[in-house]
């Protein structure tokens, strides 16, 4: 553990004690040690409503925490994600051992389930064995599934087993700016040896290099001068290599090289066991039915469904009531989609499976025959019939097939594996959750 990760290490458990696992959880946990600039300790949030919170209620809190921490250390800022390099030299030739590894994303907080093991699978494997077992490993799923997650996790693994090691974690945008910043101040040879002298490069949300052929330009090489150096590449993304629009060809077929994995939306057995690691890292006592009731109602991501547990035990402490399934229902009754129904439609029901399984509308629709888009063309094409009533022939047109048979077949089938697979009987009902 290096310098700044062992500081914010020391003062995240000497401010632990003065805070409610809920506030810790929601005010602290988010936060990301960034750099030690000047004796300055500088920390990262994610949102303003968060750096305006920290500032205003637990500064003092804080600085004190760092300071026994490390009596070097003079001030605290606390900056957000688009102002990071004005503390972060983007043209500094020196590698970075960790770059803004969140403490809390490790293996260990990571829950598995039906929905990700695979790709936790394929994550503890390059954790444990960088450049041999899956080089590159592409990790591609919806927001808020555990990219993230998993991309911190290798790198933490990975500094432990080898605290020399050279871990770069950062996201496309900040590769761009920085790309930007380089080619400015004419200091491109120094981006390149920032980068491509790392032994582990992860690069969160590769999806918005498309469209900019310098940084896909700059990229590619740096793909290859790791890659040929049998160094580590980890890159995740919200969609799969071939659905990239604009994605040249030489890089999409790189990104293939290894092995693509996906993380799809939890099964409602995984919510459960979500929200009861939640409770139990912040030793929160919250009865089975409220964190059932949760995972059956709050079916999109995990960052939402931790989000809900935070909102309801914070609506039962300001309002100094017990933690009850009718307050939780009050506590939620602005975000419940049930509360908020929407007329279903056929377009609906494509946008909402296209999302669900992280495909493109385009794809849905079009003539490939690959798995991973005749599943999802199937589901729709039930629930189109099964829940509008729909006649097969109107079902067909609408996917632009000509043979009404083709939605005959397409309803039997996922009428099959409903009544055989209880986990895809799952899927099809938390996929109807998210349209009522």
């Amino acid at each position: 553990m290096d310098q700044l990760q062992s500081i914010w290490a020391a003062a995240r458990e000497n401010i632990r004690p003065q805070m409610t696992g809920l506030s810790f959880h929601a005010w602290i946990d988010v936060i990301v040690p960034l750099a030690l600039h000047q004796n300055t300790l500088v920390l990262e949030v994610p949102a303003p409503d968060i750096q305006k919170t920290l500032e205003d209620f637990y500064f003092e809190s804080l600085f004190n925490a760092v300071k026994a921490a490390n009596d070097t250390i003079s001030d605290v800022k606390i900056v957000l994600p688009e102002d990071r390099d004005i503390y972060i030299n983007p043209v500094s030739s020196e590698p970075i051992n960790v770059f803004a590894l969140n403490p809390k994303y490790t293996f260990e907080t990571f829950v598995v389930g039906g929905s990700n093991h695979f790709a936790h699978a394929a994550a503890l494997a390059v954790a444990q064995n960088p450049a041999a077992a899956y080089n590159p490993l592409f990790i591609y799923g919806g927001v808020g599934l555990g990219k993230t997650h998993l991309m911190h996790a290798i790198g933490h693994s990975v500094k432990a087993k080898d605290p020399s090691a050279r871990v770069m974690y950062v996201t496309s945008e900040t590769f761009t700016n920085e790309l930007i910043t380089a080619i400015q101040m004419d200091k491109r040879l120094e981006f390149r040896k920032r980068y491509r002298n790392v032994d582990v490069l992860l690069i969160d949300d590769v999806q918005f290099i498309a469209k900019k052929q310098s940084v896909q330009e700059e990229f590619f090489n740096t793909f290859n001068t790791l890659h040929n150096a049998n160094k580590q590449i980890i890159i995740s993304s919200d969609r799969p290599p071939k659905e990239i629009s604009s994605l040249e060809e030489r890089l999409r077929s790189r990104f293939e090289w290894g092995l693509i994995a996906d993380i799809q939306p939890p099964d409602v057995e995984t919510r459960i066991a979500i929200l009861r690691n939640r409770a139990r890292l912040d030793n929160l006592d919250v009865d089975d039915e409220i964190i059932q009731f949760i995972a059956e109602h709050v079916v999109s991501n995990i960052r939402e469904l931790e989000g809900s547990l935070t909102r309801v035990v914070a609506y039962s402490q300001l309002r100094r009531r017990p933690l009850t399934l009718e307050l939780t229902v009050e506590a939620l009754r602005d975000l419940l989609p049930d509360v908020r129904k929407k007329d279903v439609t056929p377009q609906i029901i494509k946008s909402t499976v296209s999302e669900y399984y992280s495909i493109s509308l385009e794809s849905l629709l079009s003539e490939r025959r690959d798995r991973e888009i005749v599943m999802p063309r199937q589901v729709a094409m039930y629930l189109c019939h099964n829940m509008l009533g729909i006649p097969y022939k109107r079902v067909s047109t609408l996917f632009d097939r000509n043979d009404h048979t083709t939605a005959i077949n397409a309803c039997k089938r996922v009428e099959e594996m409903i009544s055989q697979d209880s986990s895809f009987a799952s899927v099809i009902e938390d996929i109807k959750k998210r349209m009522s």
